[in-house]
């Protein structure tokens, strides 16, 4: 009764007056209906899908195998037609499935997200950036729009930097390599002495080799 005397109707004068407070609160509770209906039901098609046509292997959903999911490209082929799901719902809810599998045990926040949040979250790919991001969104309560915006910020950042690296060149590789702790150690006499002759030769002979290869780069290397 309570809620119902919010809402007052003046019949004789012909206006309806409604509470704020009860909007308010219809609000809040359809919203919530929708999260838990939607939530629900994302989780639920995302592992089912996910153990049914992959057998949880997230490997089998990584794969570039186009026969690894030829079941999958069936079903989502009957979407919108016999499955009242689009496509693309259908994808993110295994990209979640897959996504939750992934993260600890101990990492709440990406969970506790409805799919529209988890959804946006995973263009970041890697589980422990994901969960960050997932923190900073239930803090601040953020909104899906403005959580795309920041993943779309850090996916290109991360893209800029992948670009920006440059390959090791060959002249580093091969000094780090021969500067390794475990091969410029110092042989033993007695190391030396285990070698037979024709072995003492061909050790002596790719030492001089080197020596002469190093020497030649180090004349070619600038001094500062």
């Amino acid at each position: 009764m309570a809620k119902a005397e919010e809402a007052k109707v003046d019949v004789d004068a012909g206006k309806i007056e409604v509470s704020d407070k009860l909007v308010d609160e219809a609000v809040e509770h359809i919203n919530e209906l929708v999260k838990k209906t939607v939530f629900d039901g994302a989780v639920k098609i995302g592992n089912y899908v996910f153990e049914t046509f992959y057998e949880g292997d997230v490997e089998r959903v990584k794969s570039h195998n186009p026969k690894k999911d030829a079941s999958f490209r069936k079903l989502a082929a009957r979407c919108e037609s016999d499955l009242l799901v689009s496509k693309t719902f259908l994808g993110s809810a295994v990209g979640v499935a897959v996504m939750c599998k992934l993260l600890p045990p101990g990492d709440k926040a990406y969970r506790q997200l409805p799919p529209s949040h988890q959804t946006v979250l995973l263009p970041l790919r890697e589980p422990k950036l994901v969960e960050e991001m997932a923190e900073l969104a239930v803090e601040q309560k953020m909104p899906v729009r403005k959580l795309r915006q920041r993943v779309q910020k850090k996916v290109e950042s991360t893209k800029k930097k992948g670009r920006k690296r440059k390959p090791t060149p060959l002249i580093i590789k091969t000094l780090k390599l021969l500067t390794r702790d475990d091969v410029r150690r110092s042989f033993t006499k007695a190391q030396v002495s285990e070698l037979s002759v024709d072995q003492a030769k061909k050790a002596r002979k790719s030492a001089e080799e080197l020596m002469a290869s190093l020497r030649k780069m180090l004349a070619e290397l600038p001094k500062k």
